[in-house]
């Protein structure tokens, strides 16, 4: 039963004796006028309010368990409020391919209960070399898309996407990954007109409107069509016209689905773009909103947060805080990056290290729907290590590039709901964070997304340093005593997979509880 707080006036004469209420109302311990400790019992509780932490509470609850969630601060401000915003699944290898498909029907569901801003506008993944375009094919392949090229109508053809229906019937149905090849492309018509429906999951914005724009560029007719209707989430309007404009051709076409053209809404601007892949199943959501909405719905489902409240010891079936005792049929210890402070020897065992990322945030005019990619995020996601021409990348950028990919950056962006555009990241690993910083990184990040936007410069909005746990293995799930769960996402995906995880770690606590 939660405890409510009391202040007990102090009757002893001998201060340091302890006071004990013994009547039914909730336990408290009485050290002095000016320390109360209330104590309380759950089936489970959480250290850790990220989205880790989060992901267990929330499915503890999907089962009938009461939860208690202790956070040190007062509302969570680690990385899982300082990254993208970025649902990469499609990327995902192994495990984590399971859990982030598992965690996606996750966050559809929780955007539309807790009322977060989340959009099903997929990644486009741009191939500015030879090496990269084949990357991509690759991994179209990995991903069972079949692709056709065919010639003879000098157009990117897909006939095994399942059912990407011409924009004029009404429908956009594309269950996977299609490769978006314009080296033999012809120009293709554009719908235009309507507006832009974003209501939480409900609906989204046309993932497929604008260009690409190069050096030649072709321009696509307008057509007076309403809408795209997105049979799984809604429907989504496009309120811009466009086209793909690559160096050799024209536009995208599809032998199955009509006409696409650039996602980005045309603000990719590098003129060396040769084709791209749109992985449609990828969302974004705002990160500095959706873990604080998740918290909100989970305290309304009966959840107990005890924020600003340090974590001093686990025991099996006992937690002990800075504010008092926990008593709990089990834990599950959801720190990121700390899980050394509490459990120094499996942090040592696991080689866990802190990874430190560097962002900024940027201003921007335009619509760009889906988060942008480019060859150096292909060397870090795990699915394009699959791909036999990955290796052509990664030498070519080592040779042309070496202080970027020194600084293991992955050049990407998404764009937050106010139109700035998060961009970044470099990538730094050690088992003590530096408190210092150099500029030099910030500025070959700008240069590159710079030239990717094709723009001069980019006006800086904010800048932060996002601290992850980083391991061999990708998922940290110890045992460190009975009834007790060490559980770290230690690959910088937790936002992708977290939701996903969780349902294992707590099938396999059940058995034990």
């Amino acid at each position: 039963m939660q405890g409510h707080l009391h202040v007990a006036e102090d009757t002893c004469h001998n201060k340091s004796e302890l006071q004990v209420n013994t009547s039914e109302q909730p336990l408290l311990l009485v050290l002095s006028p000016l320390i109360v400790l209330v104590m309380t019992s759950v089936d489970l509780v959480v250290v850790g309010a990220g989205i880790v932490g989060l992901a267990h509470a929330w499915h503890a609850v999907q089962r009938g368990l009461s939860v208690a969630v202790v956070e040190r601060d007062e509302h969570a401000v680690g990385a899982s409020v300082r990254n993208f915003g970025h649902g990469c699944f499609t990327a995902q290898d192994g495990v984590a391919f399971s859990y982030a498909m598992a965690a996606r029907a996750e966050w559809l569901t929780l955007a539309r209960e807790a009322g977060f801003w989340l959009r099903e506008s997929g990644s486009l993944v741009v191939a500015r070399e030879a090496d990269e375009l084949a990357v991509l094919e690759e991994f179209a392949e990995i991903r069972d898309v079949e692709l056709f090229n065919n010639p003879t109508r000098r157009s990117f053809n897909n006939a095994a996407v399942g059912s990407l229906n011409n924009p004029l019937q009404g429908s956009f149905n594309n269950p996977t990954t299609w490769l978006l090849n314009s080296s033999t492309a012809e120009p293709v018509s554009k719908p235009a007109g309507g507006s832009p429906n974003d209501t939480h999951v409900g609906s989204l914005n046309n993932p497929a409107t604008g260009l690409l724009n190069s050096s030649t560029a072709e321009p696509a007719s307008k057509l007076a069509v309403g809408s795209l209707n997105n049979a799984p989430v809604g429907s989504f309007n496009d309120p811009r016209a466009g086209s793909f404009n690559d160096v050799r051709a024209g536009s995208f076409n599809d032998v199955r689905a009509g006409s696409f053209n650039d996602p980005t809404g045309g603000l990719l601007n590098d003129p060396s773009i040769l084709g791209a892949a749109l992985l449609p199943l990828d969302i974004r959501v705002n990160p500095r909103e959706a873990v604080h909405a998740i918290a909100r719905l989970l305290n309304d489902r009966g959840v107990t947060f005890h924020w600003s409240t340090n974590v001093l010891t686990v025991e099996p079936g006992l937690v002990r805080t800075s504010r008092g005792e926990i008593r709990c049929r089990a834990t599950v210890v959801a720190v990121g990056h700390d899980v050394d402070r509490f459990f120094p020897e499996i942090a040592e065992e696991r080689e866990i290290q802190r990874c430190q990322l560097r962002m900024l945030r940027v201003a921007h005019g335009g619509v760009i729907d889906p988060a942008v990619l480019t060859g150096f995020s292909m060397l870090r996601y795990d699915a394009f290590a699959r791909c036999p021409s990955i290796e052509k990348v990664r030498r070519r950028l080592t040779n042309d590039h070496p202080e970027l990919v020194e600084a293991g950056l992955n050049l990407m962006f998404t764009q937050l709901p106010d139109g700035s555009l998060t961009i970044g990241d470099t990538h730094h690993y050690s088992r003590t964070v530096d408190p210092y910083r150099s500029k030099d990184l910030d500025d070959l990040v700008l240069t590159e997304t710079a030239r990717l936007l094709g723009v001069p410069s980019l006006h800086v909005l904010e800048r932060w340093r996002g601290i992850y746990a980083s391991a061999p293995e990708p998922f940290l799930t110890a045992t460190p005593a009975p009834l007790t769960r060490a559980v770290s996402v230690t690959s910088g995906i937790g936002m992708t997979t977290a939701l996903g995880l969780a349902p294992a770690v707590l099938d396999d606590l059940l058995q034990e509880m």
